[in-house]
Parts: C-alpha cells; sequence; structure tokens
C-alpha cells in the first residue's frame, strides 16, 4: 500500500520508495524518509492535494504526488 491509502493516527514503516526521480528520493531523504523509517499520517488536506505527517519528531507536508510514491506497511505490535 503506498501512504496515500494510509490511517491517519497510525503508525507505518516505510518499505520502499517507488520512484527513479532523483530530486524526489534526495528531498524525501532530506526528510528522513527513508526505508525502515516509521511515519505516522497525521491528517489530509481537503481533497487530499497534501498530506501532513510524522517523521522523526518532525511534521511535514508531502505533496499527494509525492505521498504516493512511498510504499507502506502497518507495524505490528
Amino acid at each position: 500500500m503506498n501512504l496515500i491509502e494510509s490511517t491517519i493516527n497510525t503508525p507505518y514503516e516505510v518499505i520502499a520508495i517507488d520512484s527513479n526521480d532523483d530530486k524526489l528520493i534526495t528531498r524525501l531523504l532530506s526528510f528522513g524518509i527513508t526505508k525502515g523509517s516509521i511515519i505516522t499520517p497525521l491528517y489530509f488536506s481537503i481533497k487530499k492535494s497534501t498530506l501532513a505527517i510524522s517523521v522523526q519528531q518532525s511534521q511535514i507536508a508531502l505533496r499527494y504526488s509525492e505521498a504516493s510514491r512511498i510504499i507502506i506497511e502497518p507495524i505490528n505490535d
């Protein structure tokens, strides 16, 4: 599943970044979004054009196009 399909306030582990765009990958890496990182969706904007997430104690806004490239899976406690 990708980040757009996630549930708000549920932690997920990043499995992969599905992109060949080096600029996008560099941008996500600069935010600490890497394979194995834990992210929590906080809220979607109207029409899901942007998504706010929590990663490594920071709050980050992502565009729909960026969030759709982040492959995640729920964390099983």
